[in-house]
């Protein structure tokens, strides 16, 4: 478990569920250009975790892919991203720059809960969809994929698609 860095070759199309999770020494992540998928916990408690860089044929980073990387500060989701599932980044405490790339059709539930995001750039001129979660012991139907986050950036001539779509409900609480 002394892994420091793990750059993972352009010849390998798989990472296995879990395969780096609690790999407490991991500092830096490279995922190669053919990965399709990050899996479900892949990364997940990889407490010392600073700098990622996905792949451009990642289409999917699926439950807790990256949850409780507390040191994790910034990152670039790539265009070719669909879909960031629900849990992907929580807990990912010192989280406070993420940039969305322009495929990323939707974000699942608390997938940036616990961070403390100062500035999201989504590059799609089409607002991802966000989810609520619905809990019988919440008074609202709050929005969570998102605790909250300050300054919202998007694509000139996209803003008002974005005020009137579930990100409004971030917006006018801003």
């Amino acid at each position: 478990q002394n892994i420091k860095t793990v750059r993972i070759g352009n010849s390998v199309k798989s990472i296995g569920e879990s395969a780096f999770s609690n790999c407490g020494s991991l500092i830096s992540v490279i995922i190669g250009n053919n990965v399709t998928e990050i899996r479900e916990s892949t990364f997940m408690d990889c407490i010392n975790l600073e700098n990622v860089t996905i792949g451009n044929s990642v289409t999917s980073i699926n439950k807790w892919a990256f949850c409780c990387c507390s040191k994790l500060a910034h990152i670039t989701i790539p265009d070719s991203v669909t879909s960031i599932k629900e849990l992907a980044f929580r807990s990912c405490e010192q989280l406070s720059h993420i940039t969305i790339g322009a495929g990323v059709a939707e974000i699942g539930d608390s997938a940036f809960w616990g961070c403390n995001i100062d500035t999201i750039i989504c590059r799609s001129i089409t607002p991802p969809k966000l989810f609520r979660a619905y809990h019988s012991d919440w008074k609202g139907d709050g929005l969570t994929s998102f605790e909250s986050f300050e300054t919202l950036i998007v694509p000139v001539g996209s803003e008002e698609a974005y005020s009137k779509s579930e990100w409004g409900g971030y917006i006018d609480g801003i």
